[in-house]
């Protein structure tokens, strides 16, 4: 994975010693968590917003996923029904 970004001040970077993340462990296998770079940055941030950011990234997600499943399930269902 490359640089990560700072959801409070935007830094882009490497993980190292005082990055963090807030979500779930099914959040940080999809990337979909929020990062702080430091304790400072951490500390300014809320839990609010960071789970807003977590809540816009799972949207996304969810959009992204679902949409060619539900095209697929279409497609498949044409090609399969007698009528």
């Amino acid at each position: 994975m490359g640089p990560h970004i700072c959801d409070n001040c935007g830094t882009h970077s490497e993980w190292r010693p005082g990055w963090s993340w807030y979500g779930s462990h099914i959040d940080s296998e999809d990337n979909t968590v929020a990062r702080t770079c430091s304790p400072a940055c951490r500390d300014e941030t809320t839990d609010a917003e960071l789970d807003a950011v977590v809540r816009r990234r799972r949207a996304a997600r969810d959009t992204t996923d679902l949409t060619p499943l539900r095209a697929h399930r279409t497609t498949t269902q044409e090609m399969t029904t007698d009528g």
